[in-house]
């Protein structure tokens, strides 16, 4: 159940401690703030504290409402090991694992995988699992799914630049769809970068039920995004909150918003 860490021949203990049900907790609410969902047999957010609003009390008209920014830093470069919570999952035909900071729902980089383990950790996972032919591999930790969370910790992979081995898997478990959909969206955003002019969700989002442009990929070949009027409604629409002009989830006609723009000057909102 996906227990295997290089360098530790303890037996390892499956980790469900209240830290990670109250870190989930709280991703989800944000989560739903973000790209939402369009489902209502999930259970409804939890109730946290307000950020804080803009200088001028809230009125912030079309400008962003900045986030909090989260003390941690990623490395820009591949040049030593990381140790991070995160969600690995099998996306555009390859491995990624997507970094949420401790204390914070949202991802801050997503990190390609190369899909193979260390030698040090394929070595502690056969010695673990008595298997000497097992394959030193990203899916043989958890061969059922394609998708789920924990501790990981990956080291550059001396084979394939910018890519990563996994070199330690203490715990996991399953992710939920709301992570999933936020790990998708940071991987798609890492792939196809906002283009200038445009705010990522990761970033800031607009004042509530205000029409702005919004982006996302494009389900046809002849464009990497497509435009269009959005607005984001979370008090009207608290789990889908991105809505298009008319009110519908933007879910419902094709995949999750990455970014936006203001555009008073040309949707002259009413």
């Amino acid at each position: 159940m996906f227990l295997f860490q290089s360098g530790d021949r303890r037996p390892p203990v499956f980790h469900r401690s209240e830290t990670l049900r109250l870190r989930l907790s709280l991703r989800i609410h944000k989560i739903d703030r973000q790209i939402g969902v369009n489902d209502a047999r999930l259970q409804p957010p939890i109730t946290v504290a307000a950020r804080p609003g803009c200088a001028d009390g809230g009125n912030c008209g079309l400008q962003a409402r900045k986030k909090e920014v989260s003390v941690t830093q990623c490395p820009e470069s591949n040049s030593a090991e990381r140790h991070c919570y995160g969600v690995i999952l099998h996306h555009r035909a390859e491995w990624w694992l997507v970094e949420f900071p401790e204390r914070d729902p949202d991802p801050i980089k997503a990190w390609a995988l190369t899909g193979q383990l260390t030698p040090a950790m394929a070595d502690w996972f056969r010695a673990d699992t008595g298997n000497n032919a097992a394959k030193a591999e990203v899916p043989a930790l958890n061969p059922d799914s394609r998708c789920w969370s924990g501790e990981f910790s990956i080291r550059p992979s001396p084979d394939a630049v910018d890519r990563f081995d996994i070199d330690a898997h203490p715990w996991g478990s399953e992710a939920g769809e709301l992570e999933t959909r936020l790990a998708r969206a940071m991987i798609e955003s890492t792939l196809f970068p906002i283009p200038p002019g445009f705010l990522s969700v990761f970033t800031g989002l607009p004042d509530d039920d205000r029409p702005v442009l919004a982006i996302r990929l494009s389900g046809y070949i002849c464009s990497t995004f497509e435009v269009l009027t959005a607005r984001y409604m979370p008090v009207y629409r608290p789990r889908s909150p991105w809505r298009d002009i008319s009110g519908e989830a933007v879910g419902d006609s094709g995949s999750d918003i990455l970014g936006w723009a203001p555009a008073r000057d040309w949707i002259r909102p009413a």
